[in-house]
């Protein structure tokens, strides 16, 4: 006699951490909060982009540097283009 089959249902993601700049983070949590791969987050070490801390054989990244890399654009300033405005004449 078979037994019916189970479904198994796929495990929920872990929630992240409260992100705190003073932490370290793992490479798989730092991938998570950039929105990216973990092999782009070892490109990104490798080529300077991200802080990194090794501790034995884990590898963890700094969170200033995902601050750093998270943080929006600063604001620019508009300045219309005097070419573009329509002048009318003074009637």
């Amino acid at each position: 006699m078979q037994s019916p089959a189970r479904k198994v249902q796929p495990k929920a993601p872990k929630p992240l951490p409260p992100f705190d700049p003073q932490l370290r983070f793992t490479v798989f949590e730092a991938a998570a909060y950039l929105k990216t791969s973990h092999i782009t987050v070892y490109k990104l070490l490798h080529s300077g982009d991200l802080e990194g801390i090794k501790e034995g054989c884990r590898t963890f990244i700094t969170g200033r540097s995902i601050a750093a890399r998270c943080a929006p654009p600063e604001p620019t300033r508009w300045v219309p283009n005097a070419s573009r405005r329509s002048v009318k004449a003074a009637t």
